[in-house]
């Protein structure tokens, strides 16, 4: 009888080694997972917006079709960043406005118009085509990927992530003007668009 209750201690006391030696291994592996699926802490840093009048910072992104593009690429024309998401209710609204703005932009003020993903180029084709089929919506503007955590782009140019936003840089590379959609700065500059026949130094005055 002792003999059975002394080995039966010894098979509880085992048990309880074991659970206790896998419950540690289980909270190795979450803090492992964890740490690695924690963004490095540069991702935290609180970005400053653009400053109007000052040079737009350099920045490197993708097309869809993967190739590279940097600020350079832009030079010598004025180039308005459309910051948009596919988690974004409110740009595929937004998006049959783009697109009937954007050929009065250029005509009018010789500004392109250029939609900027926060994902990556596989939701972004799912998310034009899902535009395509249920709304009848063909995106035909440029659009450039720009990955949260992968790109820092959007940091720079939109630090606040406000979807839709925008950012307009001109000829010279300088930031001119930059805000949310809808907001007074862009009913601006969609007026300007619609009716103006150039973009002037006095507008942009205004729009500070």
């Amino acid at each position: 009888m002792e003999l059975f209750i002394m080995i039966s201690l010894g098979l509880l006391w085992l048990v309880i080694l074991l659970n206790l030696v896998l419950t540690i291994r289980i909270i190795k592996w979450i803090k492992a997972t964890t740490e690695v699926a924690r963004p490095p802490a540069s991702e935290h840093i609180e970005r400053q917006e653009l400053i109007i009048g000052a040079p737009a910072p350099e920045f490197k992104v993708r097309t869809l079709a993967g190739q590279a593009v940097r600020l350079d690429d832009f030079a010598g024309r004025s180039s308005v960043f459309l910051f948009v998401s596919p988690a974004c209710g409110h740009c595929r609204i937004e998006m049959p406005m783009f697109l009937k703005l954007a050929p009065l932009a250029k005509k009018n003020a010789d500004v392109e118009l250029i939609l900027v993903s926060d994902w990556g180029p596989v939701i972004t084709q799912q998310w034009l085509a899902e535009m395509r089929t249920e709304d009848g919506v063909d995106v035909t503007l440029p659009v450039l990927v720009a990955p949260t955590g992968k790109s820092d782009f959007l940091d720079d140019y939109n630090p606040k992530k406000t979807t839709p936003g925008f950012c307009l840089i001109d000829a010279q590379g300088n930031v001119q003007v930059l805000g949310q959609i809808p907001s007074t700065e862009w009913n601006k500059l969609k007026r300007t668009w619609e009716g103006a026949t150039r973009l002037s130094p006095l507008l942009f005055k205004q729009l500070q």
